[in-house]
């Protein structure tokens, strides 16, 4: 997973563009149906059930430190995503999740997949409601070795302390499993009983991070069944605090739409290869022709564009920041400044994401010994790429750019060509959104603002598209920092104590909202 933050240029660049940058709409996004509103917030407030919940937050840390300590690593390297040791801690955590969580256990269905994927199964009354799918994983990133002596704690200690628990995967993502089972456990434990409408499904996935191969078996068993999903909620974004995102200084809830696809390419070239190093061929060897490709496609990157959903992020953000009448009125005549907004935003890395599709060279190699000049060089280029753009307009790209260089590419991640674009970005105007709304609202404060995001990494939500069309929405249930943040997949990974228990208020009210 690829929470994002954004760094901030120097305070004057962005008080001199505020009206340009808060201007990038291009769709207009109109207002939920009030009807739907009423409904949505109504139920909240019936469904309130902080008085049964009982909180305490030294039990759910202790419980997700017990989860940090097993070291559920996944790792591409193995046909498996697991190695024997992971695949033992994996074990050890669904047996420790049963032993946490009895209630859960004993009244939900529970299916494995590729051995550790989980799909748990509550069933609801009314088979004509589509189901909810909640989705988490276990698997975690693995701790480099040259940084294990850097952190605070031991990595995979799951200390508590500082008012933080510590661990790789504290944050990204057991927190979330943890915090919903223990909202399960309550919600299935209320005195007056929780009997749903809507059927529940829950997915664990144990190779998230190299892949998602249950996920994709899962996916496989609902469509078997003709499962379609009202909606799925994955990780992706959340509530970020003041100074993530530029000019702005309030918290900002943000609710993932849609996600980059990725696309990648291996450059090969053998011209000129092979033979002693004091005699290149004039006209270069492999590893300089492929060299200049890399050169090449970073010089010339695929144009920077406004699309769709950073225009329903500005209008949004102007409809519940900005206070200002005239404020407001100015910023609706975006249209006269829509060409400028790409080619400001791609002076800043981090923006400039969000209006391109971008290239990064990662891996490069080839040669033996100094002296000898290599038969073959590789260099792979990953692409994050913008939601409608194509996987036709990205082999054009290449073949324009490579066109007449002695270099040959082949992709080795792309997406279905087939995909509709329109159906990866989800709507606003849909009950799922609005219920999000509701909840987030009643956890985290009722002025919080919700608005709708692009997430820059890749979810096994990706995989959920066709089975929920226009209903797929990434929100994890908790504050973020700048410092929290980046501990992702970084050293002194950590998750405030007290998120747990609004992790858990959260999923506490959305499955008692969407399902009862």
């Amino acid at each position: 997973m690829k929470l994002f933050y954004l760094a901030r240029l120097p305070k004057l660049f962005y008080l001199a563009l505020l009206p340009v940058y808060l201007a990038l709409q291009l769709y207009q996004c109109g207002p939920p149906s009030k009807i739907h509103e009423h409904e949505v917030s109504l139920r909240v407030h019936n469904t309130n059930g902080d008085a049964f919940l009982h909180l305490e937050d030294d039990v759910l840390a202790s419980e997700l430190s017990q989860a940090i300590q097993l070291k559920t690593v996944s790792s591409a390297e193995h046909s498996s995503h697991l190695s024997d040791e992971s695949a033992e801690a994996f074990r050890k955590t669904h047996k420790l999740l049963r032993e946490l969580y009895p209630r859960v256990h004993a009244e939900m269905s529970v299916r494995a997949f590729e051995e550790y994927s989980l799909l748990y199964e509550l069933p609801g009354s009314n088979e004509s409601l589509r189901p909810l799918l909640v989705m988490c994983h276990l698997d975690v990133v693995p701790v480099d070795p040259a940084t294990a002596h850097d952190w605070e704690y031991p990595p995979f200690s799951g200390t508590i302390a500082e008012g933080y628990v510590w661990g790789r995967g504290a944050l990204d993502m057991k927190h979330t499993c943890i915090s919903l089972f223990h909202a399960l456990e309550k919600l299935l434990s209320l005195r007056s009983g929780f009997t749903p409408q809507r059927t529940l499904l829950f997915q664990i996935g144990h190779d998230e991070e190299v892949g998602g191969h249950g996920a994709q078996a899962i996916v496989a068993y609902l469509r078997s069944r003709q499962v379609q999903l009202e909606m799925v909620v994955d990780e992706g974004l959340a509530v970020v605090e003041p100074g993530m995102i530029p000019v702005v200084s309030e918290a900002v809830a943000l609710i993932g739409l849609a996600e980059k696809r990725v696309f990648s390419v291996t450059l090969s070239s053998t011209e000129g290869g092979g033979g002693h190093a004091s005699t290149p061929e004039l006209g270069g060897t492999p590893i300089s022709n492929v060299a200049g490709a890399v050169a090449e496609l970073s010089r010339k990157q695929l144009p920077p564009q406004t699309i769709p959903l950073l225009g329903e992020f500005i209008d949004a953000m102007v409809d519940q920041l900005v206070t200002s009448t005239w404020l407001k009125l100015a910023l609706s005549r975006w249209r006269f400044i829509q060409r400028l907004i790409p080619h400001l935003f791609v002076m800043d890395p981090k923006l400039a994401a969000l209006v391109r599709t971008t290239t990064a060279a990662t891996m490069i190699s080839g040669g033996v010994k100094e002296n000898v000049i290599p038969h073959t060089a590789t260099a792979t280029m990953h692409h994050r790429v913008l939601p409608g753009v194509t996987r036709q307009t990205l082999l054009e790209h290449y073949n324009r750019t490579l066109a007449g260089m002695p270099v040959q590419f082949e992709e080795t991640a792309s997406f279905d060509a087939s995909d509709d674009w329109g159906g990866h970005v989800s709507s606003t105007d849909t009950f799922g959104y609005r219920a999000l709304q509701a909840v987030i609202k009643e956890v985290f404060g009722a002025d919080m603002p919700v608005v709708p995001f692009l997430v820059l990494g890749a979810t096994d939500s990706r995989h959920y598209t066709k089975l929920a069309p226009k209903r797929v929405f990434r929100f994890n249930p908790v504050r973020l920092s700048k410092s929290i943040a980046g501990s992702i997949h970084n050293i002194n990974e950590r998750i405030p104590v007290a998120s747990l228990s609004e992790g858990c208020r959260f999923w506490f009210h959305f499955v008692r909202l969407v399902c009862e």
